[in-house]
């Protein structure tokens, strides 16, 4: 049977989105996998955005990633909002279109 946060990752995965599992370092090793879609403003040629959502050991965040245009290095992550596995589960699009309006209202002139 899988376990919640495999239904979560089965929803995103399902978005075609890019998918990268990683670990966050500190005292202890954090695993996530996060899964993000870029976005080219056409606007703006100095950074490029992705509205990702991560899925951690118990929780699910969105955020908003801010990369330099120029070198591709990652300048900012926003967190928008943090979410039990049911809460994304049952509101998944509400939580990603919300973090698309935020990235167009704060970040893309």
């Amino acid at each position: 049977m899988n376990s919640i946060r495999d239904k979560v990752i089965e929803c995103l995965s399902s978005k075609g989105w890019d998918r990268e599992d990683e670990e966050w370092k500190t005292d202890k090793i954090i695993p996530y996998v996060r899964f993000s879609n870029p976005i080219m403003p056409q606007n703006n040629k100095d950074f490029r955005y992705c509205v990702a959502v991560t899925v951690w050991g118990k929780s699910v965040t969105t955020d908003i990633l801010e990369y330099s245009s120029s070198c591709g290095d990652l300048n900012t992550i926003r967190q928008i909002i943090r979410v039990t596995f049911a809460d994304f589960i049952e509101r998944s699009d509400e939580l990603i279109e919300s973090a698309h309006q935020y990235l167009y209202k704060h970040f893309i002139p």
